[in-house]
């Protein structure tokens, strides 16, 4: 757990990213990030936009920037509304990122907008198996996803109780409507799919959030089983960074 003041919260989420994107590329020339919705990120993503970590050709590990041109963008679930909506995770995403970076539009993977949330989850998984090509129905391995974790445990769009905890055969499946705000239809990754990232990167704000966080990092038998974020368990690293309010 890496607690870290709100003055430098979004800095260093954005150097963690960065880091990350250096090392796949370095490794096999490509780096794949899945990104969330919601609040948190938001100001990561209005600083991974500007000038020092934009695109360059300088050489890599010269300069601070990201190399857009190698990096792929996915989304770990959606809000079932449509691009231009204000609760979409897509244009919260291209708001404050997407629109001021260079990167090819083939890099980017939005999940479709689809009146029907189970046909969106069956496209978004089939673009999936399009761009990870992997073998046997394994499940895709993301260099990295960012996570958020709301008030009841729940991450991405895997909500306490759900029956979508339990999908072990799909990548991307709708969920139920959520207790919370904004009650709408979503879709999103599955466990299996999350766990097999080589990396995980929690984003969490809000103090009523770091005793949830306290009892999954400690290994609270109740958390881990009632908390869905406390059943997400990549194959290397997990890092939970906290701002501190």
């Amino acid at each position: 757990m890496i607690l870290v003041s709100k003055k430098d919260f979004n800095q260093s989420a954005a150097e963690f990213i960065r880091s990350s994107a250096e090392d796949s590329i370095k490794e096999k020339g490509f780096f794949s990030i899945a990104l969330s919705g919601g609040n948190t990120p938001l100001g990561v993503y209005k600083l991974l936009a500007e000038e020092s970590f934009q695109q360059s050709n300088a050489p890599l590990h010269s300069h601070r920037q990201i190399p857009w041109n190698a990096t792929h963008i996915f989304w770990g679930d959606e809000r079932c509304v449509s691009y231009d909506d204000e609760r979409s995770n897509f244009k919260s995403v291209y708001d404050n990122l997407i629109s001021k970076i260079e990167i090819p539009a083939e890099n980017i993977h939005k999940i479709p907008f689809i009146t029907n949330p189970e046909k969106a989850a069956s496209e978004y998984e089939k673009e999936l198996k399009k761009i990870f090509k992997t073998k046997n129905n394994s499940p895709p391995e993301f260099d990295l996803i960012l996570l958020g974790m709301g008030g009841d445990g729940h991450t991405a769009s895997l909500f306490p109780n759900s029956k979508s905890l339990k999908e072990n055969n799909k990548w991307f499946i709708e969920t139920d409507i959520p207790e919370i705000e904004p009650r709408v239809k979503r879709v999103t990754l599955t466990l299996p799919v999350i766990n097999n990232a080589k990396s995980i990167l929690f984003l969490i704000s809000g103090n009523e959030k770091k005793e949830i966080v306290d009892k999954i990092i400690n290994g609270n038998a109740e958390a881990q089983k009632n908390y869905p974020a406390a059943m997400v368990k990549p194959r290397e690293e997990i890092t939970w960074m906290i701002c501190e309010q």
